[in-house]
C-alpha cells in the first residue's frame, strides 16, 4: 500500500548510513518558517494539507458514489466510510507534509507516520468489522416480531474502509502534501 513509503523514506540510508534525505529537512523547515514570517498556517503547512486532503477526499466520495450507483448523494460529504478514505488522506497528508518540512528522519515525522498507520489499520479493521456487525444486527431487527420492544432504527453500516479505499486515501494525502509543498516552493522563487 502507498503508506509503506512513509517508512521507506525514513529507513533508507545513504552509502554511509545517513538518512536518505540527509539534513535537508532542517534547512527546509527553517527556510519555510522564516519565509512565512513564523506563520504556521502557510499553504503547505501540515494543518493546511490535512484540511485540503480531508475536503478533497470527502468531495471525491460524492463522485465515486455517483459513479458506482448513478445517484448524486451530497450526504457523502459528511459521512464516514466510502472511497477514498478521508481519514487516510488526512493522516498521510500530515505525515508527508511533516516529513517534507522537518525531514523524513525526524522524530516528529516518526510520530506522524505511526499515527497514520494506526488510523489506517483501525479504518480497515475495527471500523470495517463494526459496519459488518451493524449489517447483521439490522437484518435481525427486521425479522423480529412486532411484539418485541426494540428500537428499530437501523444502525449505520458504512463505517470502515476496504484496503483499496485506505490506499486510495493515503495516495491522495501524499499527493496533496507533495503538491502543496511544491506549490509553496515555487511561490518562494517568484
Amino acid at each position: 500500500c502507498s503508506f509503506l513509503f512513509l517508512f521507506g523514506a525514513a529507513v533508507r540510508g545513504g552509502p554511509r548510513g545517513e538518512p536518505a534525505w540527509g539534513d535537508m529537512g532542517d534547512e527546509v523547515a527553517q527556510h519555510h518558517v522564516a519565509a512565512a514570517g513564523g506563520n504556521t498556517l502557510t499553504s503547505s503547512s501540515p494543518l493546511m494539507v490535512a484540511l485540503v486532503g480531508l475536503i478533497v477526499a470527502q468531495l471525491l466520495k460524492v463522485a465515486t458514489h455517483y459513479y458506482t450507483d448513478r445517484r448524486l448523494d451530497w450526504r457523502r460529504c459528511i459521512s464516514s466510510g466510502g472511497m477514498p478514505s478521508s481519514h487516510s488522506s488526512t493522516v498521510v497528508g500530515v505525515a508527508v507534509s511533516v516529513g517534507l518540512h522537518e525531514g523524513f528522519a525526524s522524530h516528529v515525522f516518526a510520530v506522524a507516520a505511526v499515527v497514520a498507520v494506526v488510523v489506517m489499520y483501525d479504518a480497515m479493521g475495527v471500523r470495517l468489522q463494526a459496519g459488518k456487525h451493524a449489517e447483521v444486527i439490522n437484518s435481525i431487527l427486521v425479522e423480529l416480531p412486532p411484539e418485541h420492544e426494540v428500537k428499530r432504527d437501523p444502525l449505520k453500516t458504512l463505517l470502515g474502509h476496504t484496503p483499496a479505499q485506505v490506499c486510495a486515501g493515503a495516495t491522495l494525502g501524499a499527493f496533496v502534501a507533495y503538491t502543496t509543498y511544491a506549490h509553496a516552493a515555487m511561490l518562494q522563487t517568484l
